[in-house]
C-alpha cells in the first residue's frame, strides 16, 4: 500500500459513513458514503467492504459498485494507507477518514 506524507486542504470531506451487510455477498460488508463537496454537491458512493489480515493494523478492500468497480486497499491507524488517487496526491482521502471515523465510533 502506498503512504503520503503530504498534507492539504480538503476539498470534500465525508460528511456520513453507513455500513451494512448485504444478503447476497458472505463475508463483506456495504460501505456508502456520503460526501458533502463544499455545499456545492453531494455525492454518494457505495463500496464492497472486506477485512484483509494486514500486519501493520486494520486493514480494508474496498471494491466500487458503481463506476469502474475500482479496488482500492485501505489500511486503518497511526500509519493510515489507500491505493486512490486522492491519497497518493495528498496524503488523506474519504476512505481512509470514514473508515477512521467508524471504527472510532464502534460502527465497524
Amino acid at each position: 500500500m502506498a503512504t503520503s506524507n503530504r498534507s492539504q486542504a480538503r476539498a470534500s470531506s465525508p460528511s456520513a459513513g453507513r455500513v451494512s451487510s448485504p444478503p447476497t455477498r458472505p463475508g463483506g460488508r456495504i460501505l456508502t458514503l456520503r460526501v458533502d463537496n463544499d455545499g456545492r454537491k453531494v455525492e454518494i458512493f457505495d463500496y464492497y467492504l472486506k477485512p484483509v489480515a494486514c500486519e501493520e493494523g486494520p486493514a480494508f478492500e474496498l471494491s466500487k459498485l458503481q463506476g469502474d468497480g475500482e479496488t482500492y486497499h485501505v489500511r486503518i491507524g497511526e500509519d493510515a494507507s489507500c491505493e486512490c488517487k486522492g491519497f497518493l496526491r495528498w496524503g488523506h482521502c474519504k476512505h481512509v477518514d470514514s473508515l477512521t471515523a467508524l471504527k472510532q465510533s464502534n460502527r465497524l
